[in-house]
């Protein structure tokens, strides 16, 4: 299985440039829209136009991923993540008065070619460890690990060259795509992974598909753990995105925390920082539907506290714990999904990135809406969603 190994190589290198560019070109976006005078409801709009394109376009690709090659798909999706950071240089120097329609014309197309990219790695994780239940729940931990720590990076050197030279950032993420596309080019397999393809022939892997067999037939006709993992994955974006976005946004304005770009990128460095910390001690831990529910509690408790709260030292440590629970949240609602799912993969991962896509849509533009009213609102309202959805998974549990 050495050779299976190998190929999760090059995976690795390409999650963690993939978020640390989106989530940088986001904040830089974001932070863009407020400082040349933007409403929230707009800069929420820019914030979710990458869910809007990604919620259709991750199952659609994730799907043909299916039928052609990952290493063709990764390909077509890093060439077009290349071509629209050129595109973006051109927005921010002469869009104009035309900046917020150009602003979210790139972050929609971004939403596009991620589509291709999240579902065509998390498939090819999944396929090139199947072989073991243990290889499988950590090659997925350590693909949550590189893309969260390219995702806590991302937004620190957002805020750090935004107040230094906006253009030296798109000059790194050129330089990152292009780098990566040629990873892909020459150090990833031709071939097309195929799930029938087990060494039949070791006992030990035999009983273990088996095994894995046996949990399929009990998971895959539960429609309620399969709400239950997709929910999870909804509040893991609707944070991701709450913080992502409308944080960098409240955090920005003279009205909210005037912090500068340099320390909102520094304050949700920490978010990433405590989901990674979350990955890395995973491999330790048991996946378990319970932690689900647990990680929706804590997170609804966070939110509350993070708008009452002025000190970054302080909101530090709030985006730290925030981070930790919700990269428990993703990823036991991730690993179940794809260790249970033995066809078509990209297709599966597709529908749990779409979800990805609704949350990443929606929440920054209801938070931008309720902003209008206070600025602190949206915080509360997205708290009481939260515990909403812990009674409802308490109600799924039970009945599992």
């Amino acid at each position: 299985m050495e050779v299976k190994k190998n190929n999760l190589r090059v995976i690795y290198p390409l999650a963690f440039v993939g978020d640390l560019t989106l989530s940088m070109l986001l904040i830089l976006s974001v932070l863009y829209g407020t400082n040349v005078g933007l409403s929230t409801i707009e800069v929420g709009l820019i914030g979710g136009a990458y869910g809007f394109a990604y919620i259709f376009m991750s199952a659609m690709l994730g799907r043909v991923s299916d039928i052609i090659s990952r290493k063709i798909s990764l390909m077509i999706a890093i060439s077009a993540q290349t071509i629209l950071t050129i595109f973006f240089m051109f927005i921010i120097t002469q869009a104009g008065d035309f900046i917020f329609y150009g602003l979210f014309l790139v972050q929609f197309l971004y939403g596009i070619a991620y589509g291709f990219f999240w579902p065509s790695i998390e498939a090819y994780v999944s396929e090139n460890t199947e072989y073991s239940s243990k290889e499988h729940e950590k090659g997925i931990a350590n693909f949550c690990i590189s893309w969260s720590i390219g995702f806590a990076i991302g937004p620190f050197f957002a805020g750090f060259f935004y107040d230094f030279n906006m253009i030296l950032a798109l000059i790194l993420a050129f330089i990152l795509y292009a780098s990566t596309f040629f990873l892909i080019l020459f150090k990833m397999p031709k071939f097309k992974p195929k799930n029938k393809e087990l060494n039949k022939n070791t006992v030990n892997q035999s009983m273990e598909l088996i095994n894995l067999n046996n949990q399929v037939n009990h998971y895959s006709h539960s429609k309620k753990i399969l709400i239950l993992l997709l929910m999870s994955v909804l509040i893991y974006a609707t944070i991701s995105k709450t913080l992502l976005s409308y944080f960098t946004n409240y955090a920005a304005l003279p009205e909210g925390l005037n912090w500068t770009a340099t320390l909102i990128g520094q304050v949700m460095f920490f978010f990433g920082l405590g989901r990674t910390f979350y990955f890395i001690i995973a491999r330790y831990l048991k996946n378990s539907f319970t932690a689900i529910t647990q990680s929706f509690l804590v997170i609804g408790l966070c939110l509350i506290t993070l708008p009452l709260l002025y000190p970054p030292a302080l909101i530090a440590i709030i985006f730290f714990i925030t981070g930790f629970f919700i990269g428990r949240t993703y990823l036991v609602s991730l690993e179940l999904l794809l260790k249970y799912e033995q066809e078509k993969k990209g297709a599966k991962a597709g529908i749990f990135e779409s979800v990805v896509g609704i949350g990443s849509a929606l929440s920054p533009l209801f938070a931008g809406m309720i902003a209008t009213i206070n600025l602190k609102m949206p915080y509360f309202i997205i708290a009481f969603i939260m515990f909403v959805f812990v009674v409802v998974s308490v109600f799924l549990k039970k009945n599992i």
